[in-house]
């Protein structure tokens, strides 16, 4: 009887941060967006389990941030305008224009 071969690619922090990051932006650009985001949910994406979306971007609120200014870096609208109507500090700090674009795209004007 022989084993079959299977290899185990860890990826590095980095990557696998990024990769957690990048699904909570893609679900957070569904409905419900922001405010519904799960852990769970995200961890499903990015292909981990739900304690190294912990132990990546910390506690739900930690979680929320970081997607949010991961979304601003993109220049996502989409996270933009929910991190600005949700009155969210890291989207204090942006320009009245990308404020009032990121409403409009976000409200479908």
């Amino acid at each position: 009887m022989t084993t079959p071969n299977t290899t185990f690619n860890r990826l590095n922090p980095e990557d696998r941060k990024a990769r957690i990051l990048k699904a909570g932006v893609e679900l957070a650009q569904k409905s419900g967006g922001l405010m519904t985001l799960q852990r769970l949910h995200v961890a499903h994406r990015a292909q981990c389990s739900p304690n190294l979306v912990n132990h990546y971007l910390g506690s739900r609120d930690d979680m929320i941030a970081a997607i949010i200014k991961e979304g601003i870096r993109l220049g996502n609208l989409d996270i933009i305008g929910q991190a600005v109507i949700a009155g969210h500090k890291a989207a204090k700090r942006l320009t009245a224009d990308i404020k009032q674009k990121a409403i409009s795209h976000t409200a479908g004007i």
